[in-house]
Order: structure tokens, then C-alpha cells, then sequence
């Protein structure tokens, strides 16, 4: 990969983390039927998290798994962190407790996640399948597997996970920015930006699609769509989760002559 366009979509790859944690791909708050106490104490800590303020999101988790209560979600939760912030390993030993305290298909597909990010494909692809078994209605799975196929350059099978995802869930703005980078890998530059404009439409806020999207639109030539894009990037997002993309906004749009 020498090309800006190439490097560009490797480090939205990384982006991913941020996309399946925070704009839903587990809440336990909302999906875990476990949970009947305690719910202010775990989403104190997402708040936290979403400040900026991660020391103090990682005590309120300490301080839950102390107090014995609602564990397999309070390992969870504090596995999410530590995918987060890139602690891999300690990720991956939360969701595993997590598991053996309550089999979750949540929790199946975050440990999927952190093997996929880690390129352990064969690891991801076991938990993401028993988490579609599990929960056959639990559109994430399929998702994170299509993102599975997608690092291993085979698109057909990317392609058939991500349209059981939408058959699952036809409003996931996540399976339309996963179907965009099969797009992006197939080189259909187009058909990616129509994907991530589906996307946009059910979570208009999302700063990393605006980002994709706006880089696709300056790859394309169309410059005032790609600078409304990245300026929306600044707009919506927020320094503490979305710092990088911020960052890498603000550099085009005074490449193409703005002030941001």
C-alpha cells in the first residue's frame, strides 16, 4: 500500500473499534435482561468515557466487579474499555469471564471483534458463528464476520454475511459502512459513497462516516460534497472518542484552502 488513497482506508479500518462500540453494537444496558441493578453505575462510566475521563471510567468498573453484582455484565462493560483504549489481552480475558458466567451472543461477537482486530481469524470466525446460533436474530455477528472476510480479500463471502446482516437488520447503519468497504476493496468508489450516504441517513451523526465518505468525494473529484463532509466531521464530532478522525478533517479541508 503506497498510495494515500490505500493508507487512508487502513486507518479507517482502525476506526472500526470506535464504530462497534459506541454507536451500539453491544449495550448492555439495554440488552442484557440480567441486569436489574445498578444501571446509573454502568452508564456513569460510559459517560465518562465519552468526556474523556477513561481513569475514572475504569474505577466505576473496578468498583461494580468489587461489589459482586451483575458480573458478566460488569466484565463486559470493562472488556468494551479495554478493547477501547487497545488493551487487547485484558479485553479478551474480561469478555472470557464474561462468557463463563453467562453465555451471551453480545459478548461472543465483542470477543469476535477484538480476535478479528487482532487478526485471529479462525478464533473470530468460531465465536461470531456461535454467536449467530445462539441469537439468530443478532445482525452484529454477520456484520463482524463480513468484516472478517473483507481483511482476508474474500468479498463473495463478505458480501453474503453483510446481506444477512441487512436481511437481519435493514436499518443498521453499521452493515451499510461494512457493505461500502467490500465496495472500496472492489474498487466501486461510487457504490461505496451510496452505501455510507444509506448509512448517514440512519445515523446522521456518525463522524466516521462523514469522514469515509468526504474522502471518497475527494478521490472522486468532487470537492465542494467532499469539504461539506469533512466540515460535518467538525461539527459533529467529539475531541475526546473522535480526536484522530478530527484531526485527519481539519489537515483536508486546509489542504483544499479552508480555515477549519
Amino acid at each position: 500500500m503506497n498510495t494515500k488513497f490505500d493508507q487512508t482506508i487502513l486507518f479507517l479500518t482502525g476506526l472500526l473499534i470506535t464504530i462497534l462500540l459506541l454507536s451500539g453494537c453491544r449495550s448492555s444496558i439495554s440488552q442484557s435482561p440480567v441486569l436489574t441493578t445498578e444501571p446509573s453505575v454502568l452508564s456513569t462510566a460510559q459517560k465518562y468515557i465519552q468526556d474523556g475521563q477513561y481513569e475514572q471510567a475504569l474505577m466505576v468498573y473496578n468498583q461494580q466487579i468489587q461489589s459482586g453484582k451483575n458480573l458478566d455484565v460488569a466484565y463486559a462493560e470493562r472488556g468494551d474499555y479495554y478493547t477501547l483504549t487497545r488493551n487487547f489481552d485484558l479485553a479478551l480475558s474480561d469478555y472470557t469471564t464474561s462468557l463463563g458466567i453467562k453465555k451471551s451472543a453480545v459478548v461472543l461477537i465483542d470477543r469476535c471483534n477484538v480476535y478479528q482486530l487482532l487478526s485471529e481469524y479462525d478464533r473470530a470466525i468460531t465465536d461470531c458463528t456461535e454467536a449467530a446460533k445462539l441469537d439468530p436474530m443478532q445482525a452484529d455477528a454477520d456484520i463482524v464476520l463480513s468484516l472478517i472476510y473483507v481483511d482476508q480479500n474474500q468479498l463473495d463471502q463478505a458480501r453474503t454475511s453483510i446481506n444477512l446482516a441487512l436481511q437481519i437488520d435493514p436499518q443498521s447503519a453499521k452493515a451499510y459502512y461494512v457493505l461500502s468497504q467490500i465496495e472500496i476493496n472492489s474498487k466501486n468508489l461510487d457504490k461505496a459513497v451510496d452505501d455510507l450516504t444509506k448509512a448517514l441517513q440512519i445515523d446522521p451523526t456518525n463522524v466516521t462516516y462523514f469522514w469515509q465518505r468526504g474522502f471518497l468525494y475527494l478521490s472522486l473529484a468532487k470537492i465542494d460534497a467532499a469539504k461539506a463532509d469533512m466540515n460535518s466531521v467538525l461539527k459533529y464530532g467529539n475531541p475526546n472518542v473522535d480526536g484522530q478522525v478530527m484531526q485527519q478533517a481539519g489537515s483536508e479541508l486546509r489542504a483544499l484552502g479552508e480555515n477549519p
